[in-house]
């Protein structure tokens, strides 16, 4: 989270979390809200933001781009999980997106070298392209769910962390 930017729902900034004199470690209570199964209700609330995309008509909501503004401390609490998700599971080396340091901007470049050495090679090549419309938004939570158990991830971490997480959606 970047400093100045704009307050979340709950009115703390990212600047509040990055104070040293404040010791946020010390006052986030994330391992208790773990234990008792519970989010604050003012981080459940999602502000969204239409913007519209300068194209199409300005009465149909599909030129509008939507925005969501969670609170930047269930932010915080997101990537937690994720960073402990990440340590437990390992992902595939051909993983091009949704993994840090390697976007699809990586994958484009390393497509077309191939593609132009098999053609000079005059030898046939496969590609499939996987064009994933949000798919954060169309994943099932029991493909959620039997992905975590096939990966091993902890039961604590999985019970609790995730299901808070995903019962905020």
């Amino acid at each position: 989270m970047k400093p100045a930017k704009a307050n979340g729902p709950d009115d703390l900034g990212a600047d509040l979390w990055k104070l040293k004199s404040c010791y946020p470690a010390e006052w986030l209570f994330f391992n208790t809200m773990i234990a008792e199964e519970t989010v604050p209700d003012s981080w459940q609330i999602i502000t969204t933001i239409p913007i519209w995309k300068n194209k199409g008509i300005s009465a149909e909501c599909a030129s509008y781009r939507l925005i969501r503004s969670p609170s930047h401390s269930i932010k915080i609490f997101e990537r937690i999980v994720d960073g402990r998700i990440r340590d437990v599971v390992q992902l595939s080396a051909n993983q091009c997106a949704f993994v840090p340091g390697c976007g699809t901007n990586d994958a484009i470049p390393a497509a077309r070298l191939l593609l132009e050495r098999r053609r000079e090679k005059q030898k046939p090549v496969h590609l499939a392209c996987l064009d994933l419309e949000k798919p954060f938004n169309r994943v099932l939570r029991k493909v959620v769910w039997q992905s975590l158990k096939q990966h091993n991830v902890p039961e604590e971490l999985r019970v609790g962390a995730v299901t808070l997480l995903l019962s905020e959606e």
